[in-house]
Order: structure tokens, then sequence, then C-alpha cells
């Protein structure tokens, strides 16, 4: 990168890594480069002292979250499915075998 960036903006910590691991993985290697990453959403900057251990903390928060819509996501879709209801991507609209049409 040779000194063209100091500083990575970032909306959140969820849009930076997909986990916190990750996350911290790819923060410290851009510390060694002297280049910071702040995050808008959670205020944090990882070039002050506690950003390093804010990340982690806050990463592990986002990982959960994430993990959870996944889950919740995912028995959603099967208990519609069990109710004979499919969610129709092309309309954005739940359809049942009454209101589906033929050419399903």
């Amino acid at each position: 990168m040779a000194g063209k960036i100091d500083l990575v903006l970032t909306k959140s910590i969820s849009r930076f890594a997909r986990n916190t691991l990750d996350c911290i993985q790819y923060i410290r290697k851009l510390k060694e480069k002297n280049i910071g990453v702040f995050f808008e959403k959670e205020n944090v900057n990882t070039l002050d002292s506690t950003g390093e251990f804010l990340i982690t903390i806050l990463g592990s928060l986002a990982q959960e979250e994430s993990r959870s819509l996944s889950t919740n996501t995912r028995w959603g879709g099967s208990a519609g499915l069990k109710k004979d209801k499919l969610w129709s991507i092309t309309t954005g609209f739940w359809a049942t075998r009454r209101t589906r049409p033929e050419s399903w």
C-alpha cells in the first residue's frame, strides 16, 4: 500500500468480517502497516488503545446476531413449508397451493 492509505472507514463490524477471528486478524495485518479501521456504527477506532478489545467484544456480539438471524430465517422457511406455504422470490409474497399459478 506504500503509505497511500492511513484509515479504512467501515459502516459496522458485521460488514467488515464474517467472524471475530477474521476481524481481529485483518485489523492486526492493517495495524502492522499503520493503517487504522474506524467503525462508524460502533464509533470505534482500532488505533485507539481500547480499540482491539472493543472490537473483540462487539465482533462476538455481531457474529452471534448473524448466526441467530440465519437460524431464525431457516426456521421460518421450514415452518412455512409445514403450513403448505412457499415464499416467492419473484413476487416477494407468500403463496399457498391454492394461490400458486399452475405453471409452478
